[in-house]
């Protein structure tokens, strides 16, 4: 086999649901747990000190309310800037053109927009399969999608699949 073209419009990418898989699989559940018993051990301290800071309040509700608030606040926040950049990153140029990634025993080759110059096998960590197209990381959370629909005409994932993993073996990539 010598070339594979595989046709890629990012804007039928569902992008954020991509990058929410990456990085559940990157931080994994324990990260979102940390994350919430840090805020609840946050909050406990911040309960004792405004409850040492003004006693005659008894169970310093007042304390509460307030670090309950600036904890609401400051995740409200982070929701904010995470779809502003969201937007951007899909209201980028690079991503309003479709291209078409090349795929041969020398690497990738991306003439098109969001991705262009040459990227051997061993940039690519792994071949992860999604419902809808492949997905090759070349970080725990970058990629760049191959979806089924843009596959050559009579071509199926999983000869993709077994056609690359050939290509990054004998590169001596391994996952």
């Amino acid at each position: 086999m010598n070339e594979i073209a595989v046709a890629l419009d990012w804007r039928e990418i569902d992008v954020k649901q991509i990058g929410a898989e990456l990085r559940f699989r990157f931080f994994g559940l324990r990260a979102s747990v940390v994350s919430w018993v840090l805020a609840a051990c946050a909050t406990v301290a911040g309960l004792a000190i405004a409850d040492a800071v003004n006693p005659e309040l008894g169970p310093s509700v007042n304390g509460a309310v307030a670090i309950l608030a600036g904890a609401l606040v400051l995740r409200l926040r982070g929701l904010y800037l995470y779809r502003k950049l969201m937007r951007a990153i899909l209201a980028a140029p690079c991503r309003q053109e479709a291209s078409t990634i090349i795929l041969d025993a020398e690497g990738i080759t991306a003439p098109g927009a969001l991705v262009y110059g040459r990227m051997p096998w061993r940039w690519i960590t792994e071949i992860v399969e999604r419902k809808d197209a492949l997905l090759l990381l070349f970080s725990p959370v970058e990629s760049i999608p191959l979806p089924d629909k843009g596959l050559p005409e009579g071509m199926t994932r999983a000869a993709l699949k077994v056609q690359l993993e050939t290509w990054r073996a004998a590169e001596g990539a391994t996952e």
